[in-house]
């Protein structure tokens, strides 16, 4: 990153240098490593299962999936008042709907399961 104009002025401007544009090209074009996270509170959570009652956990995923709904209306709501134009934010809202559309998939898929067979584990 390079100063641009004057270094006593109050308000400073940067620019990224030419290095520093190559990095950030081969960083963006990169795959990159994705990886999943299984290490949240809630994970911790499901490792400790055996401690809490049924009833505790139920409430623990209902909850859970109470607050997973509040993230996704949020999140729709941003993706509908985004202005045209700006892709990538839309790609990136689109995902973060589609993971909390799978997580509140799979919360519903233990609440059953809790249901149905006492102390199953999700």
């Amino acid at each position: 990153i390079a100063l641009l104009g004057n270094p006593e002025s109050e308000k400073k401007v940067y620019t990224i240098t030419p290095l520093g544009r190559g990095e950030l090209t081969h960083w963006l074009v990169s795959p990159g490593k994705e990886s999943m996270v299984l290490y949240d509170e809630l994970s911790y959570k499901l490792a400790a299962m055996d401690i809490l009652s049924q009833k505790e956990f139920f409430q623990i995923l209902q909850a859970y999936k109470k607050q997973l709904v509040k993230e996704m209306q949020l999140l729709t709501k941003k993706k509908l008042t985004l202005p045209q134009g700006h892709l990538g934010a839309k790609l990136l809202l689109d995902r973060g709907i589609l993971k909390l559309e799978a997580d509140i998939s799979w919360t519903e898929k233990c609440l059953e399961l809790l249901e149905k067979e006492g102390d199953a584990v999700c």
